[in-house]
Formats: structure tokens, C-alpha cells, sequence
């Protein structure tokens, strides 16, 4: 037997058969792994395509789905279970290398057949075949055997496959993954992914208010800029089906879709596809719309008018206010809401911010014109849902401007001044006020004089001398002159710019003339309207005299003849004025006259007439016993015809001697000459005096800043040089006088001329005195202190005013102990003596207030001579208005009216006028209230309100404290009578309900009286005004329903407009009106079914 188990040769090519068969199996893998992922790539490659461009329904992606599993089987079953699997033996290796080798013959094959039957076969002869075999093997490669060409052509295979798919995977991957899941999801729904991309879907999932309408927008994107259509697929709107409709583009656009539901009843999903992009399903769910509780206003007024910004709680929607008026709102809701909008009647939408628990929004806008507006809570704009409210833009109102001197025509000469005076006012304040004026001839008006800074914009009045310039006018022009005021209004904003506004005043005219011919004129025409009135009044006279005969007539026709006399004569006289009315000229003084006279022809000249006819009419004894009393009603026209004849008569005399004497004054020609100048140089020397003065009330101004005893160095030298002027001007005044009061007296002079000029001497020596005095502290110890306590007032000192300002503190030392004051009986009329003020608030230094002192006393004898301040309080009324200003220390007792300032006490006088004073701070005090009422004409805004004492006139509002007497009862009555209304009202309330009426707003208006009784009584008067246009409304609402009708009118549909008829058919898309949505589903569904 024959073993070839240590054969080497053998083994030699045992091994290199192995080595191949390794290399087969190899080669064999690697080619199944490269063609499964050709086959797997190119198909999923191919099953994404169709599916994402042909958009394959659940049976085609049914149909993809099972072809792509079984491919993918078999092609793994093929490609690499069977190659992983194949393992070929050796003498099936060495065939293939035989027939791929055709050099190695049969050699291989055969040393493995002898191998095989080793022991059948001479061992030498088998030794020597194999290494034949061997040796023939040694020089061939066995590995060339083996071809890698299909590995490689399979590989390359696989990454095109990989590639084409990478390529797909990466441009287009949402539309692959979409496909991809279609595909392996056959029934569920998957969102497709086409040519575009959505940016945003707006609102997405929401929660949404029922019945508000719901507007869905989209934005794509698309890098190739293309036009696409879009439509939107919402299921469970209609009965539960799914609705297509298309998407609208917005204009201008193409990157934005939208689509609006009306109204929103119930909930629903939707999905949107624009370009092959679907996008994914989302959905609407619904919930109560909340209530509107309360809508609070802020004003933000334009900054022109100065006014604070005003807040107005639960106004009830209405916006009233001024245009440029920014208004901040905010609406307090019953349940949280996600988003909010206010829609103006223009269209405009704008958002509103949640407040932090959702329950409140607020936005801000700006009113610039009429609108209404819309709050809907669910984001977008109603359509007709929600409640309408009205916004009222008010206008600005111009300004009002009047001239107050002389507001009428005049007349003057060259070189003379016509004052006037304008009153202008306006709400915010004025702005600006020119005065105008325009001669004959001249093309356009010049601005003679322009005020831009007033004292008080609200309420400004201003004065000007316009002078007639001889270089510039001619005597017989005439000039027009008027005023323009404008106010401070601004550009608020809008299409429409606005500046302030204008209002102009009347048109007059300044006639120039020469005044001595005019005065002259004046004389003719006086002089003549005299004479003519005199003969009529002469005429009415002697008619008198003959109704006297008539006053017991015997005879008829002496009655009829006396009576036809009269009335010839009461004719006459009323022709004659009617022709001096119609004839005679008259001017602005006797204006009246002509008037006056007019009045009297038309009713007491023609009743005296007609009487007299009635006179003549008599034709028998019945109407003569009737001739006394007409003669008696007769006379008394008479006699009020002649009293008033007399009357102008004396008028027109008197204005005749007034022309006479302003023809004396326009001649100065008897003037003395050295009169005529040193009147003239007095007058340039006063204009230097009021210039210089000017200058030291400026200068003073910065140096009453300060106490006299801390003045510097350089305030003391400037109070040297203001002292030293005033001395220089004092010894002028007294120089002036004493040369003035030599000149003699004539008839133009004015003897109130040195009167004037010594007062002014008088003021010059107190201000230079006052510059000099210094602070003085008055310290008074309680020894020093005594009381006078005077039971009867029989003194009235005489007193006077103090000539230099308050420059004293009073610092007493308080009584210890309990003392009476007693109260003696006052004079039924009160003394006073009152002075201009010597100083304003702002001149009284701290150092100068006196402290508040607890002394007080019943004062008569020793009042002092002196009208001036300090601690004691009096009881006994004897003080006077003097003329400093009252110091902030508390007073008491009792006096008359004088300066106002911090005090309490009883007030002694009837009436109140407003004398001036300190500004008091308002508190409240415990004094009580006392009997009596003052009559108060102050014109003065009221302060210092302290509560208690006796009633007097209104002001503005103040602190709230106990509530006079009277008021309490006048106010107990008013809620007796609201409480009778509201038993009438609750009486009302029952027959309704008996009779099944709605009644609630009845109820209401019951509710708010119980609350207007209560605010009644409690003094909230504020309180019971607002409920009172509550309870109007309510009743007014009652009313309506009550009274209501219901009228059937024929359709006049065929004579509308085209478009309002357009309007009618589209109502159809209209939201329905919110809480009635079921009511009005019901009603066309049974219309529909025919029920």
C-alpha cells in the first residue's frame, strides 16, 4: 500500500489548488456584495422617483412596497447567500484551472485522481506522475486563473448605483424621504415634498374662539423663483368631509398664500399644498370666546395743548378725544386669550399685547379722524362679530378774538395814536396775535404789530397805540385794521397736514380827517338833528295838550273832530321822525339815537295813532262813552314819546359839548409858549424816567433773590447805584412839581396832572427806601405781652398804610394757660382801608415769616395806627386790607374780607369781592360748620380750602370732609325722591313680568337707582352722575321694546345699485351673527329639507 501522507509534492500542489479555491470563494463574495447594492440602490433609486413625481395613491405604494421587499430578496438570496455558501472541492478547483490554463494539460486533475487510488497503482509510477505534474505546475501561475473583471465591473456598478442615489438623496431629500416613507407607510398619511420648501405656516395648531373668523397664511420658498399654486385640503368643517379649495396669492407676491374661513363652529384639521410640497396636517380646536369686562382709556393729549395724560376707566368703548391724540388701551377679558386685534372701519388692523395672565390686552394708536373699531379676540379682523364702537375725533376748536377798544369805526388826524385794546383766549392757549391794518390803494395788508408771549395764553388781552404816520397816510384815506389770533396747534399726522388755527375779528375802519373839520361836522350834523327833534317834540307837546280837551267829551262830533286832529298830527310826528331816521347821518356816537328813535316811531308813535283813528271812528253815544279811556291810553304814549324825545335831546346837547371841548383841547394856541415847552420837555424826561426805571426793576429782580443780610460786596455796590438813581429821579419829580404848580391854569390843562406827578414822586421815595431796608427780627418775651379783652368796640382809629415793604418777623412767646377772649357785638357796617401791594410773594424771606403765636385777644383801643401784620389773633374785627402780603403763619379770630392767607376763624362780612394775597395750601380742618351765606363775587380762583364755616360760592374740587347742613338736607331730599322713582320703576317692573315682557333692562336701570340712592346719601356725587346716563339708557331701552313695531315693506332689490346688490348676494360668505350660528343652521336646514 502506498501512502503519500509525507509526499511533498503532492502537498505542493494541494496547496496551490487551495490557495485559488480560497481566491474563488473571495471573489464570488465580493461580487454578490457589489451587485446586491447595485440592485438595492437602482431600486430604491427607481421606487423613490415614481413615488415622489407620480404620487402613487395606498394601492400603487402597496404595489412599490411589495416589489422592492421581494427584489430585495431574492437579489439577497442571489447575491450573497449563494456566493457566501459556494465552496467548490479540488478536483473541481483544478478543472477550472485546467480549463482557464490549457498549458497545464490534465496534469492537476490527474494527481489528484492517483492520489485518490494511490494504493490501486505502483507507488514509483504514481510518485513519478505527480511530480511530473508538479513540475509542470511550478512554471504556470495559478492565481491568473482567477478573473477580477466581473468583480470590478459589478463594483463599478455599485457606485454609480450609490452615486445616482447620493445625488437624489442630497438635492432632493425631502422629497426622498417623503417618498421613502409613503412608500414603506402604504396607508398612512405622509406628507409630500415637492419644488418648494414652506417657511411658515401661520397659525398652525391653535386653539381658536367659536365663531370668530380664521385667516391660515403660508410662506414658501422657492430658489427658482417660479409661480406655483397652492390649494388647501380642510376636513371636519362641513359634515365631516374634506373640502379642497384653492389658496389665494397674495398680490404682488409669489412666495405667500392665504385662505380665510369665515367662521370657525367647529373643529378641523387642514393641510396645505403649494408646488408638490404638502405640508403636514394640523389642527383647529375650539373654545368659548371669552367676555369683554371692562375697557380702560389713557389720553395721551397732543403736547401742544399741556394737558397730563387723562385716565377714563370703563368708558364703555367710545373714544372721544381731541385729533393727534394718542390713545392707550386696555380691555380686561373674563377667560385668557392667545391673540387679539383691533379693526378700524378703514380696514387697518393692528395687534394687541397680552398682559402676562392673557387676561388683559393692551395696544396703543393715534386718532387722527372719525372711525370705529372692532376687538376681536382671536387674532384676526371680524367681520361683522364683534361689537362696533365709535371713535370721535375732535377738532381743535380756533381761537376767539375780539377787540374791546375801540371795536368800532373811528376817525382821526395825521400824527395821532388810536389805542386799542384785543381780548383773545383760547383753550391750550394762544400762540400768536397780529394786528393788521390796510389802506386805501395799498395791494396788500401790513402787519402793524405781532405778540407771541403772554402773561396767561389761555386768556391774553393786549394793548396798542397804532400811530397814523403822516409819511405814510393822507388825510381822507381810510385805513381797515383787524386782528388774527392763531393758537398753538401742531401737525398731528395723517394725509392732511394741519397748522394752528385762525380767527380773525371784525373789519373797522380808522377814517383819517381833519379833526377841527370834522369836529366842526360833527357840530352841523348834531345841530341840525337837534333842531329837527326839537320842533318834533314841540309838535308831540302841543298834541298833548289837545287829548287834554278830550278827556270828557259832551258831543260826538266834537269827539270825532278832536280826534281826527290828533291823528293828523300823531302822523305828522311820525312821518317827521321816520324822515329824520332815514335823512340824517349818524356816526358810532349817536348810532343809538337813530335806533333808539326807530323803536319809537314803530310802537309808541304808531299806537298813539291808532288810538287817535280809534277817537275819530266815533259815530254814536255807545263809542263816545269810551273816548275817555282811549284819550287816557293815549296820553300816556304821548308822554312817553315826549319823555324820551327829551331824553335824546339832552343826549344830543351834551355830545354837542363834548365836540366843543375836544375842539378846545385840538388847538393848544392858548397855551402860554414856556407852558407849551416845559410841557413838552416834562414829557421827554418821563419817557427817560420810565426807560431808567426798567432797568433798576430788573436789576432789583436778581437782588431780592437773596436777603438784604447776606448781600456780597458787588450787591451792595449795586444797591448803591440803584439807590443813588432813585435819589436823582426823586429830586427831578420834586423839581418837576414844584415848576408844574406855577404854571397857570387854562382851559386844556389837566389839574390832575400834579396830583399824578406826586404820587409818582411817592412811589420813587418808598422804592429807594426799600432797597436800604434790612431784615428785622421782633422777639416779644410773655412779659412784655398783654391783653386789652374789650367787651364793646367804640373806637374806629383812624389808620394808614405803611409805605415800605415787610421786612419784620414777629417771634412771640406763646400765653401759658387757659383765657377767654370775649366776643363783643360788631358794627353792622366794617371799616376797611385798602392799599396796592407793596411786594409779591416771591420778595418774603424766610427770615421775614412770623411764627405762629397761640395769643389772641378782643381788641378796640389799642388796634395801633399801623395797617400792618403780626402774631396776636383778633376777635374783634378791626383789622384793614393792607398793602403787604400776609405771612404763612397761622391766624385766627374774627374779621372781614382782606388778604388771603393761612388762617382760620369766623368771617364777619356779607360779601366777599377778592382783594389779593398769599396762596394757601388746602387742607382740612375740623371747624364746624356756622349759619349764615357769603355773598362771594371773587373773581379770583379759590385756595387754602380748610372744611367747615359758612357757606359761600363754588371752586374747583377739593378735599373730601364733612358736608354742610344744607347740602346734607337738600341731598337727604334728592335721595327721597330717587327713592320714590325707584318704587315706581320696581311697580313697572311687576306689571311687566305678569304680562311675560322682557324686563332686564328695566332691572338694570333698578339696580343702578338702589346704587345713585346710596351714592346720594353717601355724598359720592361723581358716582350717582355716572349712574345716572346708566339708568337714562336702560329706561330708554324699555322703552323701545315696549313700543316696538315690525313694518313689511316691499323687496326694492331691482332698483339697488349693482354694487349694493353685489354686497346682498355675497352675504353669503358673511360670518353669522355670533350666538345665533345654531338658530340660523337649524332654520335653512329645515327651509332646505322643505319643513
Amino acid at each position: 500500500m502506498t501512502t503519500l501522507s509525507d509526499y511533498r509534492p503532492y502537498y505542493e500542489v494541494l496547496g496551490r489548488v487551495e490557495r485559488v479555491r480560497a481566491r474563488i470563494r473571495a471573489l464570488g463574495v465580493l461580487e454578490g456584495m457589489f451587485a446586491l447594492v447595485t440592485v438595492l440602490c437602482g431600486m430604491v433609486l427607481v421606487l423613490t422617483l415614481a413615488q415622489g413625481y407620480l404620487r402613487f395613491g395606498p394601492v400603487g405604494r402597496l404595489i412599490l412596497l411589495t416589489g422592492g421587499v421581494g427584489t430585495t430578496l431574492v437579489a439577497f438570496w442571489r447575491c450573497f447567500v449563494i456566493p457566501i455558501r459556494y465552496d467548490p472541492n479540488d478536483k473541481e478547483v483544478a478543472r477550472f484551472l485546467e480549463v482557464r490554463l490549457p498549458e497545464l494539460g490534465n496534469s492537476l486533475i490527474n494527481t489528484l485522481l492517483l492520489a485518490e487510488r494511490a494504493d490501486d497503482w505502483s507507488g514509483v509510477l504514481v510518485e513519478r506522475a505527480i511530480d511530473e505534474a508538479a513540475a509542470g505546475a511550478r512554471g504556470v501561475d495559478l492565481m491568473a486563473a482567477v478573473s477580477e473583471r466581473r468583480a470590478k465591473r459589478w463594483g463599478v456598478a455599485a457606485g454609480v448605483a450609490l452615486l445616482l442615489l447620493a445625488i437624489f438623496v442630497v438635492l432632493g431629500f425631502g422629497r426622498f424621504s417623503s417618498a421613502g416613507l409613503q412608500i414603506l407607510m402604504p396607508f398612512s398619511r405622509v406628507a409630500s415634498v415637492g419644488d418648494v420648501r414652506f417657511l411658515s405656516i401661520t397659525p398652525g395648531n391653535v386653539s381658536w374662539i367659536k365663531g370668530e373668523p380664521l385667516a391660515i397664511e403660508a410662506v414658501i420658498s422657492d430658489p427658482k423663483g417660479k409661480r406655483h399654486e397652492g390649494a388647501i385640503e380642510i376636513s371636519g368643517l362641513v359634515d365631516g368631509r374634506a373640502d379642497r379649495k384653492d389658496l389665494v396669492l397674495a398680490a404682488g407676491t409669489l412666495n405667500r398664500f392665504s385662505h380665510r374661513v369665515p367662521q370657525v363652529l367647529q373643529p378641523f384639521t387642514y393641510r396645505l399644498t403649494v408646488g408638490g410640497t404638502e405640508s403636514p396636517e394640523f389642527k383647529v380646536a375650539l373654545k368659548e370666546p371669552p367676555l369683554i369686562e371692562q375697557i380702560d382709556v389713557v389720553y395721551h393729549w397732543p403736547e401742544y395743548t399741556g394737558l397730563d395724560p387723562q385716565r377714563v376707566e370703563n368708558n364703555g368703548g367710545e373714544i372721544r378725544c381731541l385729533v393727534g391724540t394718542t390713545v392707550e388701551m386696555t380691555v380686561r377679558l373674563s377667560a385668557p386669550v392667545e391673540a387679539s386685534s383691533l379693526m378700524f372701519g378703514g380696514g387697518q388692523t393692528l395687534k394687541c399685547l397680552p398682559a402676562e395672565d392673557g387676561r388683559a390686552v393692551s395696544t396703543r394708536f393715534t386718532v387722527l379722524a372719525d372711525d370705529t373699531y372692532q376687538i376681536h379676540l382671536g387674532g384676526a379682523a371680524p367681520n361683522g362679530a364683534a361689537v362696533v364702537y365709535r371713535i370721535f375725533a375732535l377738532q381743535d376748536q380756533p381761537p376767539v378774538v375780539q377787540f374791546t377798544v375801540p371795536a368800532r369805526d373811528v376817525a382821526a388826524g395825521l400824527g395821532e395814536s388810536v389805542r386799542m385794546c384785543l381780548k383773545g383766549a383760547d383753550r391750550f392757549g394762544l400762540g400768536e396775535i397780529r394786528l393788521l391794518a390796510q389802506a386805501d390803494g395799498r395791494p396788500e395788508p401790513a402787519v402793524v404789530a405781532t405778540w407771541k408771549k403772554f402773561a396767561d395764553p389761555k386768556e391774553a388781552v393786549v394793548d396798542y397805540a397804532m400811530r397814523i404816520d403822516p409819511a405814510r397816510y393822507r388825510l381822507g384815506q381810510t385805513i381797515t385794521y383787524w386782528a388774527e389770533a392763531f393758537d398753538r396747534r401742531t401737525y398731528q399726522g395723517g394725509a392732511t397736514p394741519k397748522g394752528p388755527n385762525k380767527a380773525t375779528t371784525a373789519k373797522y375802519k380808522i377814517i383819517l380827517e381833519d379833526k377841527q373839520a370834522a369836529a366842526e361836522q360833527k357840530l352841523d350834523q348834531l345841530s341840525a338833528l337837534y333842531e329837527r327833534l326839537r320842533e318834533i317834540l314841540k309838535s308831540q307837546e302841543q298834541a298833548r295838550i289837545a287829548t287834554n280837551a278830550l278827556a270828557e267829551p259832551k258831543r260826538v262830533d266834537e269827539a270825532r273832530s278832536g280826534g281826527f286832529a290828533l291823528e293828523q298830527a300823531q302822523r305828522s310826528i311820525r312821518e317827521a321822525t321816520l324822515r329824520v331816521v332815514k335823512e340824517v347821518r349818524f356816526d358810532a356816537d349817536t348810532m343809538a339815537i337813530r335806533e333808539t328813535l326807530s323803536l319809537l316811531a314803530a310802537n309808541e308813535m304808531a299806537s298813539a295813532m291808532t288810538k287817535a283813528k280809534a277817537i275819530a271812528d266815533t259815530r254814536d253815544e255807545a263809542r263816545l262813552a269810551a273816548v275817555p279811556q282811549l284819550a287816557v291810553a293815549l296820553a300816556k304814549d304821548q308822554e312817553t314819546i315826549i319823555a324820551v324825545l327829551r331824553r335824546i335831546l339832552d343826549i344830543t346837547e351834551r355830545l354837542a359839548d363834548a365836540v366843543k371841548e375836544d375842539q378846545k383841547r385840538l388847538d393848544p394856541s392858548d397855551l402860554p409858549d414856556d407852558a407849551l415847552s416845559k410841557l413838552k420837555a416834562l414829557r421827554d424826561r418821563l419817557k427817560e424816567f420810565a426807560d431808567q426805571q426798567k432797568k433798576v426793576i430788573e436789576a432789583s429782580k436778581d437782588l431780592a433773590k437773596r436777603p438784604v443780610d447776606d448781600y456780597q460786596e458787588t450787591d451792595q455796590r449795586e444797591l448803591e447805584r440803584l439807590e443813588a438813581i432813585e435819589d436823582q429821579w426823586d429830586k427831578f419829580l420834586t423839581e418837576a412839581i414844584a415848576d408844574f404848580s406855577k404854571v397857570p391854569e387854562v382851559d386844556a390843562s389837566n389839574p390832575s396832572l400834579c396830583k399824578e406827578l406826586i404820587e409818582v414822586k411817592t412811589d420813587v421815595e418808598m422804592a429807594a427806601d426799600a432797597l436800604s431796608k434790612k431784615a428785622a427780627d421782633i422777639a416779644v418775651p410773655l412779659e412784655e405781652l398783654g391783653m386789652e379783652a374789650a367787651e364793646e368796640i367804640v373806637e374806629n382809629l383812624e389808620r394808614w398804610l405803611p409805605d415800605t415793604p415787610d421786612r419784620d418777623r414777629w417771634s412771640q412767646e406763646d400765653f401759658t394757660g387757659d383765657y377767654e377772649i370775649p366776643h363783643a357785638e360788631l358794627p353792622e357796617q366794617l371799616e376797611d382801608l385798602v392799599g396796592d401791594l407793596l411786594e409779591e410773594e416771591e420778595d418774603l424771606f424766610e427770615e421775614m415769616e412770623d411764627v405762629t403765636s397761640n395769643a389772641g385777644d378782643s381788641i378796640d383801643k389799642g388796634a395801633g395806627w399801623d395797617a400792618m401784620d403780626g402774631p396776636i389773633s383778633s376777635f374783634s374785627a378791626k383789622g384793614v386790607t393792607g398793602n403787604r402780603l400776609p405771612n404763612t403763619s397761622e391766624i385766627s379770630g374774627r374779621s372781614g374780607e382782606g388778604r388771603t392767607g393761612k388762617s382760620s376763624g369766623e368771617f364777619v362780612e356779607e360779601t366777599a369781592t377778592g382783594k389779593g394775597g398769599r396762596r394757601t395750601p388746602t387742607r382740612l380742618s375740623p371747624d364746624a360748620f356756622s349759619k349764615g351765606e357769603v355773598k362771594d363775587t371773587s373773581p379770583e380762583a379759590p385756595t387754602g380750602a380748610t372744611g367747615g364755616g359758612k357757606i359761600s360760592g363754588s371752586g374747583s374740587e377739593g378735599l373730601e370732609g364733612p358736608v354742610p347742613p344744607e347740602v346734607q338736607r337738600r341731598m337727604g331730599t334728592l335721595a327721597g325722591r330717587q327713592a320714590q322713582l325707584r318704587n315706581k320703576a320696581e311697580g313697572v317692573k311687576a306689571a311687566l313680568q305678569v304680562r311675560n315682557y322682557d324686563a332686564f333692562s328695566l332691572s338694570e336701570a333698578i339696580d343702578a337707582m338702589r346704587r345713585i340712592q346710596r351714592d346720594i346719601l353717601a355724598g359720592r356725587y361723581h358716582n350717582a352722575l355716572r349712574h345716572k346716563d346708566v339708568v337714562l339708557d336702560n329706561l330708554k331701552g324699555t322703552k323701545m321694546l315696549l313700543s316696538g313695531e315690525v313694518r313689511i315693506r316691499q323687496d326694492a332689490g331691482a332698483a339697488l345699485p349693482n354694487e349694493v346688490q353685489k354686497d346682498v348676494l355675497d352675504a353669503l360668505d358673511k360670518p353669522m351673527p355670533r350666538g345665533y350660528e345654531e338658530y340660523l343652521k337649524r332654520y335653512y336646514t329645515r327651509l332646505s329639507e322643505g319643513s
